[in-house]
């Protein structure tokens, strides 16, 4: 989960980063959310094979929360202090 907070951290001080990390983009080819899930894809398999987040869930599982958290914290004073302690809260959420 690590990976996943620290794209969050960017995204909640890089302003215009959600999208790619919410897929709600009509484009499907919209390049930044393709690379995310792209990227996300062997990190959350191999987390799940290691047991570390369960089998059920999936890379929007974890995609649209992060979104959520970096769109909630970009325009408070310290946007990646607080989006890395929320994601830890996320991350326990999603662990076995």
């Amino acid at each position: 989960m690590t990976w996943l907070r620290d794209v969050v951290t960017h995204a909640a001080t890089a302003r215009g980063l959600g999208p790619a990390l919410s897929g709600y983009e009509s484009d499907p080819e919209f390049e930044p959310h393709s690379m995310i899930r792209r990227a996300a894809r062997p990190l959350l398999e191999r987390a799940q094979r290691e047991g570390s987040i369960a089998r059920t869930v999936t890379v929007d599982d974890m995609l649209q929360p992060a979104n959520g958290v970096a769109l909630a914290t970009e325009s408070l004073p310290d946007p990646a202090h607080r989006a890395d302690a929320l994601m830890a809260i996320v991350a326990d959420g999603l662990s076995t």
